[in-house]
């Protein structure tokens, strides 16, 4: 069954349903990330926000091929992974930066699915030969997820949320890398300004010293890397929300993420303060302690 495939348009789509509810025609809406698909059983139409070629797909299905092979991928699966891939210096203050120092890592997905076992050699040189902006689809594929509404009658009837398999996968790989960000910030100390999925940004008087430990720390776990060049880094405040301006390689480049520092901070000093309310009320002084800092990372390890 072949679909008729259109690019996505939200009000057109939108327009669609209701005009086959209107007909009470018996239908089904996938809607994903990338694409919207009307299923009538017997014909489809797909609307996409961006087509793909050959390449793409093919990549995936190798990497689909060797993550099921990889005798790793089954204790992966049943592991809970967050998806957090940014953070930002306590107490980050709105102003222009100007000039900074940013560490990327290159190919950081095709290289961590390679370094953990996940996909052969022939299938990271395949993803390292993909353009950037194709090379994230081929892999997000297997994070696939659709949210799938049933029509009958004019009404939905029913609604249904379809993951990908190996969707845990990917959020291993958001999860491996944003560690290895943090170890660098760990590294970076005072210097550290934020990071951003696989990049890192620090003071522009960062010693020298600092920047070789970082790279050291990087090679030793096989990750290419490059210093990238930042004439402009601005950071804007709204409320709990920070926004970054960067020039990179003379191309801007806008973030926009709420500021978790503010969060943590805020939830220790409610601690604190319940603590002294229990006080207030015991007759007995309490041994109260403080919430405890998290412990410095020792790296040593690491350099051995």
């Amino acid at each position: 069954m072949k679909a008729n495939i259109l690019y996505r348009n939200a009000q057109q789509v939108e327009e669609l349903i209701k005009f086959y509810n209107e007909q009470k025609v018996t239908f089904k809406v996938k809607h994903s990330q990338y694409s919207t698909t009307f299923d009538f059983g017997k014909e489809k139409i797909k609307f996409v926000t961006q087509t793909y070629g050959v390449r793409v797909f093919a990549a995936n299905r190798c990497l689909v091929k060797d993550i099921k092979n990889s005798p790793d991928t089954l204790e992966l699966l049943t592991k809970y992974y967050s998806t957090d891939n940014y953070d930002v210096r306590n107490g980050l203050k709105p102003k222009k930066y100007g000039n900074v120092i940013n560490i990327d890592i290159s190919g950081a997905y095709p290289n961590t699915l390679n370094n953990n076992g996940l996909c052969t050699f022939e299938t990271y040189k395949k993803l390292m030969r993909l353009p950037k902006l194709e090379r994230l689809p081929a892999i997000g594929m297997i994070a696939k997820k659709a949210t799938v509404f049933s029509y009958e009658n004019g009404e939905c009837i029913e609604w249904d949320v379809e993951i990908g398999e190996f969707a845990n996968i990917f959020y291993f790989l958001i999860y491996e890398v944003d560690r290895i960000m943090k170890f660098c910030k760990e590294i970076a100390g005072e210097f550290y300004i934020m990071h951003w999925v696989d990049g890192i940004f620090l003071e522009p008087y960062t010693p020298k010293e600092i920047l070789l430990q970082i790279q050291s720390f990087l090679k030793k776990l096989k990750y290419n890397f490059r210093f990238e060049n930042i004439s402009q880094f601005d950071v804007k405040r709204e409320e709990d929300m920070l926004i970054f301006e960067i020039m990179k390689n003379k191309e801007l480049k806008t973030f926009k993420f709420a500021d978790k520092r503010m969060n943590d901070n805020y939830n220790e000093i409610l601690n604190v303060l319940q603590n002294d309310t229990l006080f207030l009320q015991r007759d007995v002084i309490p041994d109260l302690q403080l919430p405890a800092r998290n412990a410095a990372i020792d790296l040593q390890e690491w350099f051995k």
